[in-house]
Parts: C-alpha cells; structure tokens; sequence
C-alpha cells in the first residue's frame, strides 16, 4: 500500500511537471482565460474618469519624475560618451520602466489573488491557476499600449522605426514565464501568509533600484557587474532597449538562457500552486 500511494505521487508530481501536458490545459482553457483577463482589465480602471488611459499615465508619471531627478538636475546621459538629448534619454528610461512595471503590477497583487476570487475557491471545477494568467495578461496588454507610445517617440526622434522591433515577443517570452511563475509561488503563499503582501510590496520597489533600470550597468562598480549582468530583469529590460530603442539584434546567449531560467520558474511555480490549491478552501 506504501509503495502504491508514493508511486501514485510521484506519477501525479511527474504529470504537473509536463509541459506538454500543461500547455494542452492552458490551451483547451483559452476562451476562459480571455474572458477573465477582459473581466481584469476593465476592473482595474472601473469607474475612475480616465479608464484605460490610466494605464498610460502611470509610468509617464514615474517617467517625468526620474526624467526631472535624473536627466534635468543631474545632467545624467544613457551613454556620456555618446551625445544624445534629453527626449532620447527619457525614452530609454520609458522602455524600462514599462517592461518592469508588467512585472512589478503583476507580483504585487499576486498574493490576493485567490482570496480576492473566494467564489472560484468553492468551483471544484473552476482552474484557479488561470487567476494568475489572466491577471497578467491584463498587465501584458497595458504593456503593449504604452510600448506604442515608445515607437511613436523613436519615430519622433529618429525618423524612423527599427527593423529590430520584430524581436519584441522575444523579450515578452522570458518576462511572462518568469513573472507567472513568481505569480503561482505568491498566488500560493497569500492564501496562508496574509503579511506576504506587504512583503512583496517592499521587495519589488527594492528589485526596482536593484536592476539597471534608471541607469546602465555600465556606470556600476566594475566588482558589480558581474553579478548585476545575472539579474534576469536586467536582462529581460535590456533586450526591450535593444529591439525598440537601439535597434540591435539579440544576445542570443543571454536572451536563452533567462528564457530557460524563465521556464523553470514557470513550471516550479505551476506546481507548487497546484499541489497547494487542493487545501485553499479550508485556509480561507
């Protein structure tokens, strides 16, 4: 009997951990996913003056303030060896701060998820793992309306868009699997620890400063480096520079192996939330 019910485990642990098993579910659970994610989107901007347009106005918000800080009184440059105005300067920053906020928006009401959705929790048929999807996707499409600001300004700037704006889903892959991922980890882990929130809260603003966001790792200590050039936000932020900004083709070293990294947070995730999610009901 031992060895029948650990047998049964291990196949059971052994399935989740299939992608191709996984994927297939996702799939089949498509229409449900769009739907939700409508329903997330809408619900973000519900009833406020501004809707959508909100989505636009806070990192232009945050863009103006690191833009003044940074680029007015500090006279700070992207690459002082390289002349370039101020737009130019701002419109890097922008990129930035769009990519990371997808992450950063995504984390931080992740803890809630599941008990902000308590009606879902009692469905056994319901796939609350799609709670997650569909919250970042609604971040995911605030995301591309804001890089269309992005375009519009290299256009302005340059007079031109780079061919290299092609590569953009490149740089969306890693940044989704390795934000949802965090996301079924947090998803899991606020149903039990209500304080994760606010912990969160304060690790992602710390990550922010954390990754050569506002700055390029050029201008940190050489000893730091090393170690900034690992951070996978780092890596994700650079190649959203690269393909809209500076109009260069993939570091295809780098982009691979956070998309690998990306993966295994993904799938790491996935399955803690689904071997926890059978005990959400008695937690909430």
């Amino acid at each position: 009997m031992e060895l029948s019910a650990k047998w049964r485990a291990e196949t059971a642990l052994f399935r989740l951990f299939n992608p191709v098993r996984l994927f297939d579910r996702l799939w089949a659970q498509r229409e449900l996913i769009r739907e939700t994610a409508g329903q997330e989107f809408r619900a973000r901007y519900q009833g406020t003056q501004l809707g959508v347009l909100w989505t636009l106005l806070s990192p232009l918000l945050m863009l103006g303030v690191y833009t003044f800080v940074f680029g007015v009184i500090f006279k700070a440059r992207w690459n002082p060896d390289v002349p370039s105005n101020l737009f130019e300067y701002a419109l890097i920053l922008f990129t930035g701060i769009v990519a990371y906020e997808v992450f950063s928006i995504s984390l931080v009401q992740a803890p809630t998820l599941v008990v902000r959705n308590m009606v879902y929790v009692k469905k056994v048929v319901f796939p609350l793992e799609i709670l997650a999807i569909s919250s970042l996707l609604a971040s995911f499409w605030g995301s591309v309306l804001s890089l269309l600001l992005v375009l519009a300004g290299v256009v302005i700037a340059t007079g031109t868009l780079p061919w290299t704006a092609v590569f953009l889903p490149l740089a969306y892959i890693p940044l989704m699997l390795f934000t949802l991922g965090l996301m079924w980890f947090l998803a899991a882990a606020g149903v039990y620890l209500r304080d994760i929130q606010h912990l969160t809260t304060v690790l992602v603003q710390l990550y922010f400063f954390g990754t050569p966001i506002l700055y390029p790792i050029t201008l940190a200590p050489e000893r730091m480096r090393f170690y900034l050039g690992l951070n996978p936000m780092h890596i994700i932020v650079d190649h959203f520079r690269r393909f809209l900004i500076f109009g260069q083709t993939p570091d295809w070293i780098a982009l691979g192996g956070v998309t690998c990294f990306g993966f295994l947070i993904f799938m790491i995730g996935y399955v803690v939330f689904m071997k926890s999610k059978r005990w959400f009901a008695d937690a909430v």
